[in-house]
């Protein structure tokens, strides 16, 4: 128990300009140049905030990937660099070109849509193809539904999240 309060102890000293230069020398060896790049930190709490904005909109497109795969991947990676570099683990969230926001209102959007198939149709959806943090967002959009609730379960390809009618008027699933 002393050991994690030590841990978060320095993970909340981070040094912010050592985190910087290794973002930037990270983003250099992916191909970046200097001034072709925009990068801003925010530290809220124990998280770190890395804000990328590329000037040339196709490398930024290239970094996000398609459904932002390449956001995750890019952040998984700075968060093993710093771990190399420092020794601790570093909770950060990458974003790329506001990428993160507009997947969040995507979601909900999705979920939001989901929310009202299921209510008329008093059917189970299922949702397969989200990560963890995507599953979080649909999960936090309907927590106050009057209508829906939310579940995520293990399936044969990882976790799936199933939107399901509050009264089970025996739901039909897919």
């Amino acid at each position: 128990m002393k050991k994690k309060a030590e841990e978060k102890i320095k993970t909340s000293d981070m040094d912010m300009d050592k985190l910087r230069e290794l973002s930037i020398e990270y983003f250099n060896k992916l191909g970046l140049e200097d001034g072709s790049f925009q990068l801003e930190m925010q530290k809220d709490g124990d998280w770190i905030s890395l804000n990328l904005a590329c000037t040339n909109q196709e490398d930024q497109g290239l970094l996000i990937g398609r459904n932002g795969e390449g956001i995750y991947a890019l952040q998984h990676i700075l968060r093993l660099m710093a771990y190399r570099r420092f020794g601790q683990w570093t909770p950060l969230v990458l974003n790329i070109g506001g990428f993160l926001e507009e997947r969040q209102q995507t979601l909900e959007k999705i979920a939001n849509n989901l929310a009202q198939k299921v209510k008329f149709s008093n059917t189970v959806q299922e949702l397969t193809s989200f990560n963890s943090a995507e599953r979080r967002i649909i999960h936090m959009a309907l927590k106050n539904h009057p209508d829906v609730s939310t579940e995520s379960v293990d399936s044969e390809g990882g976790r799936k999240l199933l939107i399901k009618p509050k009264q089970q008027k025996q739901a039909v699933q897919p």
